[in-house]
C-alpha cells in the first residue's frame, strides 16, 4: 500500500489551523469594537450628565446671591429650565442642593440617569460669595 502525497492541496488539518486563527482573529476584533462601543456609551452619558449638571450651575450662578434660598436636601430642578433634548431624556432626575456656610452658598447639582438596570449619579458643585 503506498501512499501519494499531493503537493497541490491542502490537507485537512491545515484546513482546521487555519480556521481556527481566523476565529481567533475575527474574535480579538470583535471584542475590540465592543469595548470601543461601550467606552462610547459611557464617554456620551458622561458628558450628558456634565452638560446637564453645568447648565443648572450656570443658571443659579445668573441669580442674585440673595434669592438663592436654603433647600432642604436635593430638590428637583425648576422648570423651565429642563433639558428637553433627546441625549437627556433618558436623565431621569436633574436636582439642585443650596447650603449656607458662614457668607458662602454651597451649590449642588444632581444628575441621576439608569445604566444597566443600575441608578448612576454625578454631582457637580458651585461655591458663591456673597461679594459676587
Amino acid at each position: 500500500m503506498s501512499c501519494r502525497l499531493n503537493p497541490n492541496g491542502f490537507t485537512l488539518i491545515e484546513m482546521l489551523i487555519a480556521m481556527f486563527l481566523l476565529v481567533i482573529g475575527f474574535l480579538s476584533v470583535f471584542l475590540v469594537l465592543w469595548a470601543s462601543t461601550t467606552s462610547g456609551r459611557f464617554s456620551r452619558d458622561m458628558t450628558t450628565a456634565a452638560n446637564l449638571g453645568q447648565d443648572i450651575l450656570e443658571r443659579v450662578g445668573t441669580m442674585k446671591y440673595n434669592d438663592l434660598s436654603e433647600t432642604n436636601g436635593f430638590e428637583p430642578y425648576p422648570e423651565p429650565f429642563g433639558d428637553r433634548s433627546l441625549a437627556a431624556a433618558a436623565f431621569e432626575a436633574r436636582q439642585w442642593r443650596v447650603s449656607s456656610a458662614g457668607s458662602k452658598k454651597i451649590i449642588t447639582a444632581r444628575i441621576t440617569w439608569m445604566k444597566d438596570g443600575s441608578r448612576k449619579t454625578r454631582d457637580f458643585t458651585m461655591i458663591r460669595r456673597s461679594e459676587y
